[in-house]
């Protein structure tokens, strides 16, 4: 589902001219983002089933006790917050108030964390450098962009990434992320530099090829995609709220409530959709503070005793 598709399908569909100079290809594609963040991802992130979610790992530094928020979390907020230790054995730590965060200083070890605007403070700041952060959060869809304004990927040897042709935007020094082509067109590579840029290759750090990248996915400049991120499924609930919105920017009333009916219905068998995810396995509820959680259970009561 490329942005190309969208935008000759929502043109199709509400028959906006070729020769119409009102709204440029840019300016629907604007409009399908805002209309995918307004409406779109609240309506999955609210199905709590994690269409959204990844991970990244941020090592910890001596004694500072702060870490930034992954910019790109929708809300600001993190899904979880886990401890890797040295030894790659992964620990859970709660989430404390400001009020009570002084309780845990004395502890050994991290056990608790809270928000300080975009960031995390660790309580106690971890006293070496051998952990890492584990953040789990929600990464939003990308900006949409045309598929000219990407590199389509056509082979791969190490850091150097042939593509079709390269857009005269990915230059040198540029950061740029991978996004699959496939279904679902996650973003496997965030906030990748590129080392080099000479149509139609493109070369970055070896360690920085995402061992899931092949050939038919893409390279986008960070933070824009020409593929919507978001399930097939969502498609023409999309294009006929992104419809709505440009007739309703054109002044035509009464062809935006026209409609309504199709997206109440297109949100209905949505929602019908999208939950569970998985029809056949229970959710298993596992007691924090059980024996399957070890002692973190001891050490949160701690705080609070």
């Amino acid at each position: 589902m490329t942005a190309d598709r969208l935008l000759a399908g929502v043109k199709r569909r509400i028959v906006i001219p070729a020769s119409q100079s009102l709204l440029l290809d840019a300016d629907i594609l604007a409009m399908a983002d805002d209309e995918i963040k307004a409406s779109m991802v609240p309506l999955l992130t609210a199905a709590r089933q994690d269409y959204f979610v990844t991970s990244v790992n941020v090592a910890t530094v001596a004694d500072q006790e702060s870490y930034a928020v992954p910019y790109r979390a929708v809300g600001r907020g993190l899904r979880d917050l886990k401890i890797v230790d040295s030894a790659g054995l992964v620990r859970d730590v709660g989430l404390v108030t400001i009020e009570d965060a002084h309780r845990a200083i004395d502890s050994a070890s991290v056990s608790g964390f809270f928000f300080k605007g975009d960031s995390v403070v660790l309580v106690p700041a971890p006293a070496d450098a051998l952990s890492s952060i584990q953040f789990w959060y929600e990464l939003p869809p990308s900006r949409l962009v045309t598929v000219a304004s990407a590199a389509l990927v056509t082979a791969i040897a190490s850091g150097v990434i042939t593509c079709t042709s390269v857009p005269s935007t990915m230059t040198s020094g540029v950061a740029v992320d991978f996004v699959k082509g496939r279904s679902g067109n996650a973003t496997v590579g965030l906030d990748v530099t590129l080392t080099g840029a000479a149509s139609p290759t493109l070369t970055v750090d070896s360690s920085d090829v995402p061992t899931t990248l092949v050939v038919g996915d893409y390279v986008a400049l960070a933070g824009e995609s020409p593929v919507i991120q978001l399930p097939d499924e969502c498609y023409p609930l999309l294009e006929s709220r992104l419809a709505k919105r440009i007739l309703i920017t054109n002044g035509d009333f009464d062809g935006a409530r026209a409609l309504d009916d199709a997206i109440k219905d297109e949100d209905k068998n949505l929602r019908l959709l999208l939950e569970p995810r998985i029809q056949g396995e229970p959710k298993i509820i596992i007691n924090r503070d059980g024996l399957l959680r070890g002692r973190r259970g001891v050490g949160r009561r701690g705080l609070f005793s």
